[in-house]
């Protein structure tokens, strides 16, 4: 998507050019959770997760234990990272961040939604 129009996490009420007044719900519907759909569905053993270009570290995290959760075979793995346009939301980096952080990791669950249980904690 290269044209700033409406993505699939674009937050209720923000303007882009194929909603000038604003994401509107009722017409226009939710934004996608796509982790938590996935999550929903997906058989024993997937890993999923979702990460922000706001934490790097901890996105190559959830990138390597995706990864890691294929090479052994357990099951699927599917990680969602947020980041937003800087070009067409005309912020800088550090904006570009912020935003990520302060506005779109308030509405999508940040963190690791789905984890087999040969790859949690002490195992």
């Amino acid at each position: 998507m290269t044209g700033g129009q409406m993505a699939p996490t674009t937050l209720p009420g923000m303007k882009t050019e194929t909603t000038p007044y604003g994401r509107d719900i009722e017409s226009t519907g939710a934004p996608t959770k796509g982790p938590e759909m996935v999550a929903a569905v997906a058989p024993e053993g997937a890993y999923v997760a979702r990460g922000t270009i706001a934490n790097p570290r901890q996105m190559k995290g959830f990138i390597k234990k995706a990864l890691e959760n294929q090479m052994a075979g357990r099951g699927l793995s599917f990680v969602e990272c947020l980041s937003s346009c800087p070009t067409n939301w005309r912020t800088n980096a550090k904006q570009t961040w912020e935003f990520v952080e302060k506005d779109m990791a308030q509405y999508f669950k940040v963190g690791e939604l789905r984890v087999p249980p040969e790859m949690k904690e002490g195992k």
